[in-house]
């Protein structure tokens, strides 16, 4: 594919960090590869993989950056140390089972250039299923055009808006910000768009830009609800209360917030076993008190809870909207 140049002075870095994704990592680089405007910089910090990813990045050695750690290092310290690698203006995130669409970096960088003092930026995105076969659209739907102060903030405290796969910052935000805070071990990436939203502008492209692949790992994403569930404790104890404070919210406003997002931590606390739940049922009654869900929180525990009907019915009109937004488009 030919590349053409923009008449801008905006530099843009991809980072690929990944771990054991041999069956995958050749599409995602490629697809950096593959765009209508070059990326300036291509950075693939390999943690240490024992299936063969390694040496198929090797493959790519003239065309991209490889980098290791000094050692195997958790995702969100990977995640860091990929970025500390670029020297770019800004730096956008692709998991290696994912793919960049053709028009993302023409695209990211147009919007960038419009608004100049913008620090993060967010897109659609394509999900997809390992045999590759499209499962839907999404689009930022909710989310306006552009997101500034506190009511940035307010929004993405509800919950992570932007994708892995469509996720792009300024780095001299980045190191402001901390980058991602690695006392969240699986939701580094939604709580680095809060620090942002607290720095500066948040942009918003209602356009498909990369494909998120689905479902990749099932193994794995189970193995994993125990440190979701610890993270969204962590979340509501402390970390959203410290937001709040920082940008003057108030309290009748985190708690409406935080009432919704446990709901997300009771699901998630559903698919754990009982001796985990004993562990934590003194934390997690504490902030079931804080936000008036102690009949619930009880019914988590003895595991009779079911997400309620209206929530249940909201996601699939949510999906809904997505699927038709794609048919329009």
């Amino acid at each position: 594919m030919k590349n053409k140049t923009l008449n801008s002075p905006i530099k843009l870095a991809i980072a690929i960090p990944v771990y054991n994704q041999a069956a995958t990592i050749a599409e995602a680089i490629q697809s950096t590869l593959d765009q209508s405007t070059k990326i300036d910089e291509v950075i693939v910090s390999d943690n240490w993989s024992t299936d063969g990813t390694y040496e198929i990045i090797q493959g790519f050695r003239d065309k991209v950056k490889v980098v290791k750690p000094p050692a195997h290092v958790s995702m969100a310290e990977n995640w860091n140390f990929a970025v500390s690698c670029a020297s770019a203006d800004w730096v956008g995130m692709c998991s290696g089972d994912d793919a960049l669409l053709s028009n993302y970096s023409e695209t990211v960088k147009a919007a960038i250039a419009k608004e100049p003092e913008s620090v993060f930026l967010m897109g659609g995105w394509i999900n997809f299923s390992t045999n590759r076969k499209k499962v839907s659209n999404h689009y930022l739907l909710s989310v306006p055009a552009t997101l500034s102060g506190k009511e940035a903030v307010k929004k993405l405290l509800e919950g992570p808006k932007a994708s892995f796969a469509v996720y792009c910052f300024k780095k001299s935000a980045f190191c402001e910000a901390g980058g991602f805070n690695e006392k969240f071990k699986l939701i580094c990436d939604w709580i680095l768009q809060i620090e942002l939203a607290q720095l500066g502008k948040i942009l918003c492209v209602n356009k498909l830009l990369a494909r998120y692949r689905v479902d990749e790992r099932p193994a794995l994403n189970q193995s994993r609800q125990k440190q979701w569930v610890l993270d969204e404790l962590n979340y509501l104890e402390k970390y959203i209360w410290a937001v709040a404070k920082n940008v003057n919210l108030e309290d009748a406003i985190v708690v409406s917030i935080g009432r919704k997002r446990i709901r997300v931590l009771f699901e998630r606390l559903m698919n754990c076993d009982a001796n985990f739940k004993y562990e934590i049922a003194g934390r997690l009654r504490s902030v079931a008190a804080r936000y008036d869900r102690m009949q619930e929180c009880n019914r988590v525990l003895s595991g009779s809870w079911r997400l309620p009907v209206h929530a249940t019915l909201a996601n699939l009109i949510r999906a809904k909207i997505h699927l038709i937004a794609g048919l329009c488009k």
